[in-house]
């Protein structure tokens, strides 16, 4: 019986009008009527939620972790290399409305860029390009090329780990 009065109350609610706060570091933008995109700015901002959805994210600098992940190199090297993405959003319209998911969006190019190029490389020229900085700066080149359709600018795309590795591969019987 709660939840029936609970349900009728927040109904209730999405007829009137909300306020919604964007902070100095966030940007956002209110879907009217399903279609109607309007980019919201910093400041306090009014919808109805009846007819309107608001999504608010952060808009400056920020990290994210890649995984590690295994490729061979061009001489058949197997190594394991795992990442890490500097960005900031500079088009939060397109951010928003591009890609379901930003940061899985995010993580999968940035993932792409980096097996697409260590792939192009043998093992030792690698390891050079990463010593005089060619390599992080291809990186991020690409990854700034990739994600810019998105509205997200690449700051950096580096490496945390790098190591040859083994691979096994486990079979079961079945």
């Amino acid at each position: 019986m709660i939840e029936f009065f609970s349900t009728i109350f927040n109904t209730l609610i999405d007829l009137f009008p909300h306020l919604k706060k964007v902070l100095v570091t966030q940007g956002g933008i209110k879907f009217r009527r399903g279609s109607e995109v309007t980019v919201l700015t910093p400041g306090l901002h009014w919808y109805w939620p009846l007819i309107s959805t608001v999504k608010v994210i952060t808009v400056v600098r920020d990290t994210m972790d890649l995984n590690g992940q295994t490729f061979t190199t061009k001489d058949g090297k197997v190594i394991l290399a795992s990442g890490m993405v500097v960005f900031s959003i500079n088009d939060v319209e397109k951010v928003l409305t591009s890609s379901d998911d930003y940061i899985n969006t995010l993580c999968d190019i940035c993932m792409n860029v980096i097996h697409d190029t260590f792939i192009k490389y043998e093992w030792e020229h690698l390891r050079a390009g990463i010593l005089d900085g060619s390599v992080g700066k291809e990186l991020r080149r690409n990854a700034s090329e990739e994600l810019r359709p998105f509205g997200i600018k690449v700051i950096s795309l580096g490496l945390k780990d790098l190591a040859p590795v083994r691979v096994f591969k486990l079979v079961q019987d079945s």
